[in-house]
């Protein structure tokens, strides 16, 4: 087939696969939510979840070490398009459009992020109660997420 004739094709589905791992008291990585289309098991402590084009999963990363908790992110990941851009995530390939992204108990940027024409420190801008957040997170009987953030717009 001739180049030109070729770019006038529609381009192909490819389908997004997230690689999934267990590994006792070191790493767990698992879907939150997603529907996979199938999931190919590699061995006892791997398997790869395979999502077409459009859907939409959660995949919780954990990773430990001696000491408890060296990592833990949750994305929520949608599987890209033919005509879509996608982000490069570890563990997903050829990639996924990142539709949350979620890292720490304490997230650094808050502080780095500016608002309004004045340019306003967010955190100058609302009311963060950590005491309050910090008091709340031993009652999170799940255990899903790193930390809370509570805040409020000052009167």
């Amino acid at each position: 087939m001739r180049a030109w004739a070729q770019a006038a094709l529609p381009p192909a589905l490819v389908s997004m696969r997230v690689s999934l791992a267990f590994v006792e008291h070191r790493v767990n990585v698992y879907l939150r939510f997603g529907r996979p289309t199938r999931e190919i098991v590699l061995d006892r402590w791997r398997r790869v979840a395979v999502f077409m084009p459009g859907a939409v999963c959660c995949r919780v990363k954990w990773i430990g070490n001696d000491y408890g908790t060296a990592l833990w992110q949750l994305m929520v990941l949608q599987a890209p398009t033919p005509l879509d851009g996608m982000q490069r995530v570890s563990g997903v390939v050829p990639g996924a459009r990142i539709l949350l992204r979620s890292a720490h108990a304490k997230p650094a940027y808050l502080d780095e992020i500016r608002i309004g024409p004045e340019r306003m420190r967010l955190r100058d801008a609302f009311r963060f109660m950590d005491a309050e957040a910090d008091s709340l997170q031993p009652g999170d009987r799940v255990h899903t997420y790193a930390g809370f953030v509570i805040a409020d717009v000052p009167a």
